[in-house]
């Protein structure tokens, strides 16, 4: 015989209803009732008290609207996975290359950075730089040295180097020589060694032309705005900004691209494995 609901026994359905997962229905809450609480009604009886409908409806709608946050928030894995994360490295790596310059040039300047600054794969992008700076020198260094054991000068005119012949030689630019200031007190050196000019003053020979009406030798042509250089400062924190969230990314697609290939794996052998 059905037995009388009471206030009490409403209660406990409702926090029965309040633990139900998945999908509920009154088949399931009627089920539940009966097994767990020793309450044998019906779904109809059920579903005639406004406490139980009420917290039937509310619980079903909880568990949809998670459902769908659930579904939404997972990302789907691109068709190609191996190529994004091959092409999203490259973008890294230049992103890296650029920050490089960046920095290079701002140390080379004398911009502080404040404490905390750098994040560290900046500061990898920093020991880049320093290591341009160290193959641009040896470039240098292992060019006169060639010269030295041949017992002559780096190619001139008889009064002054041929800074472009040499830079062209050593596989460097004029940025190198503009930024680099132990490129340039190499030559220096060089140069007083073998009785010449590191360059004429007050002009260029054709071949050193730089489209700049400043000579290699103006102290000040390496100084920039302090404009331009909080704009390259702000650049640079959106270059770290963009590595951070192809690093993230990368990582993202990675992880889902090994769980594809696991559950694949335990398909082909007919195995399960279960909902995280």
């Amino acid at each position: 015989m059905t037995k009388h609901l009471t206030q009490h026994d409403i209660g406990r359905i409702v926090d029965q209803i309040g633990k139900m997962r998945g999908t509920i229905t009154w088949e399931r809450v009627e089920r539940a009732v009966r097994e767990k609480l020793d309450l044998p009604h019906s779904k109809w009886s059920l579903r005639e008290r406004p406490a139980i409908k009420e917290k039937y409806d509310a619980r079903r709608a909880e568990l949809k609207a998670a459902k769908k946050a659930t579904k939404k928030a997972t990302p789907k894995l691109p068709p190609n996975p191996a190529e994004v994360i091959e092409e999203l490295q490259a973008r890294v790596h230049a992103l890296e290359g650029q920050l490089a310059v960046v920095l290079d040039n701002a140390a080379d300047l004398g911009v502080p950075f404040e404490p905390g600054y750098l994040q560290p794969h900046s500061s990898g992008c920093l020991t880049m730089a320093r290591s341009k700076r160290k193959e641009a020198v040896a470039a240098i260094e292992a060019l006169i040295s060639e010269a030295d054991t041949e017992a002559r000068a780096l190619p001139n005119d008889g009064s002054a180097l041929f800074l472009g012949d040499i830079l062209q030689a050593a596989g460097l630019s004029w940025n190198h020589l503009r930024r680099y200031d132990e490129v340039r007190e190499r030559l220096e050196s060089h140069a007083h060694a073998h009785g010449l000019l590191y360059s004429r003053q007050g002009r260029l020979a054709p071949e050193e032309a730089t489209g700049s009406s400043q000579t290699l030798e103006d102290p000040h042509a390496d100084l920039v705005p302090a404009k331009l250089l909080r704009d390259a400062q702000k650049r640079l924190a959106e270059a770290e900004k963009r590595c951070a969230e192809l690093r993230a990314e990368n990582v993202g697609l990675r992880t889902q691209l090994s769980r594809q290939s696991s559950v694949a794996e335990l398909i082909s052998r007919g195995g399960r494995i279960s909902p995280s």
